[in-house]
């Protein structure tokens, strides 16, 4: 029974996945006869019968220029994990969150470095000067508020992040200079 049962199962699986298949080339074929001028219908391979959208809109993200020193310090600071450091006892409490306050008990495990006690904040864990303070991107972040402010940024170190009181209209504005200039734009909100 249960081998008639599994050849049940697997001959609706199959019919369903040609049924997809069949759906796949419906709409490749459709999408073929209604070729608009901003997207562009790309087949892989025949075995495969795949096909690919290609949006016109995509621009890739602009890449910072660092000197190869900071470069290898950023290359590091982006491997290394750091620890979450949590205060004395955050498990125990509720009420005491779990942001960072120093162990300052006389008898507290956590300030003499017990090893079965999370990790401290201390000097060894910053992060390397060279990189300090960087957005993800590897760029130094400048917040602006019209489109002025865009012609005092280097856009090789720096990008850009437009404040939060900034109205739809000025931000429009302010992406379509920043594009122009090849401006990173951090904050672009789908636009």
């Amino acid at each position: 029974m249960e081998s008639i049962s599994h050849k049940k199962h697997f001959t609706v699986i199959h019919m369903a996945e040609e049924e997809k298949k069949d759906t796949i080339n419906n709409e490749a074929e459709d999408a073929a006869e209604s070729k608009s001028s901003d997207d562009e219908v790309v087949e892989i391979s025949d075995e495969e019968e795949k096909v690919e959208i290609v949006d016109e809109k995509y621009r890739p993200k602009i890449k910072p220029v660092l000197d190869p020193a900071a470069k290898d310090q950023f290359e590091r600071k982006k491997a290394r994990k750091l620890p979450d450091f949590k205060r004395q006892e955050w498990f125990r409490y509720k009420r005491l969150g779990d942001h960072w306050r120093k162990p300052r008990g006389l008898h507290s495990k956590m300030r003499v470095n017990k090893g079965y006690r999370p990790p401290r904040v201390r000097v060894g864990f910053r992060t390397p000067t060279g990189v300090r303070g960087l957005h993800p991107s590897g760029f130094r972040e400048v917040l602006i508020y019209n489109t002025a402010d865009l012609d005092k940024i280097n856009p090789e170190k720096e990008a850009v992040r437009i404040g939060k009181s900034v109205g739809m209209r000025k931000r429009i504005d302010i992406i379509d200079k920043a594009d122009g200039m090849s401006i990173r734009v951090l904050n672009r909100r789908g636009l």
